[in-house]
């Protein structure tokens, strides 16, 4: 069932104390609210009919679930309607419907969450080349996680866009070539304009290594504490013990 509404919402005045004054409005938002929402059978079963004093089976009705997909036109940012932007719902975020979007709204749809931190991983990968190593990759991920904790008191989700990650990768020690190239993998991978969430593409709270049989977590702020190092021909992935160690909930001492 498609639910298509045609609203108009009054603003509440803001006093200059910064409180809604309901009864005084000088804006009134006027919008298009569709939502798609599925229609399945209720299943079969039994029930108790009073008027007969028996059990028979239950009439089967047409439920209408709640919405897979909708949106809002005009989108209503900063109290006001933004005719530029528009507010698209998914119940699924991995499955945004792109052909539905691009079709009947005329607009392309944002990378979904998943999509985000692939095409960025893809970005740093093939940037880096050879040079993709372990410690380069490392002061990456602190120089954004140290961006992010800049922007950390702003009231907004901290966006990077194509300068951030590149201002990343040269305070991360890439070679000029190396960015130049970056520039060509970003508008191809993701678009001159795109951005990424920071909650999408880096953990503010954990910084993860993993090989086939191997998971290592360390707290964000504390990368310092592994390192690599070449021993005997091999190279060994160390990491620094404290006093305080823990295997499978046992206290052990470090040696």
């Amino acid at each position: 069932m498609i639910l298509l509404i045609d609203a108009a919402y009054d603003v509440p005045g803001k006093a200059s104390d910064g409180f809604d004054m309901d009864d005084s409005s000088d804006y009134v938002y006027e919008h298009i609210l569709c939502s798609i929402c599925p229609v399945k059978l209720s299943k079969e079963g039994l029930c108790y009919n009073s008027a007969t004093n028996s059990i028979q089976n239950r009439v089967r009705d047409w439920l209408v679930e709640a919405p897979e997909h909708a949106f809002l036109f005009p989108a209503f940012n900063e109290r006001n309607s933004d005719i530029h932007g528009l507010l698209f719902y998914t119940r699924n975020a991995e499955n945004l419907q792109p052909d539905f979007a691009e079709g009947l709204l005329g607009c392309a749809v944002p990378m979904t969450s998943k999509s985000q931190k692939e095409t960025f991983t893809e970005i740093i990968s093939e940037t880096l080349g050879d040079d993709c190593r372990f410690e380069t990759v490392k002061t990456i991920h602190e120089n954004l996680n140290n961006f992010v904790e800049e922007r950390k008191e702003l009231p907004d989700p901290v966006i990077l866009d194509k300068a951030d990650v590149k201002r990343a990768l040269e305070a991360s020690g890439a070679k000029s070539e190396q960015i130049e190239q970056f520039e060509a993998n970003y508008d191809e991978a993701a678009g001159s304009r795109a951005s990424f969430a920071a909650s999408n593409i880096i953990n503010p709270r954990a910084f993860e290594i993993k090989s086939p049989d191997v998971v290592i977590k360390v707290s964000s702020g504390r990368t310092d504490l592994v390192e690599t190092r070449e021993i005997d021909g091999r190279t060994f992935l160390l990491i620094e013990l404290t006093d305080n160690v823990e295997v499978n909930g046992i206290n052990v001492k470090p040696l």
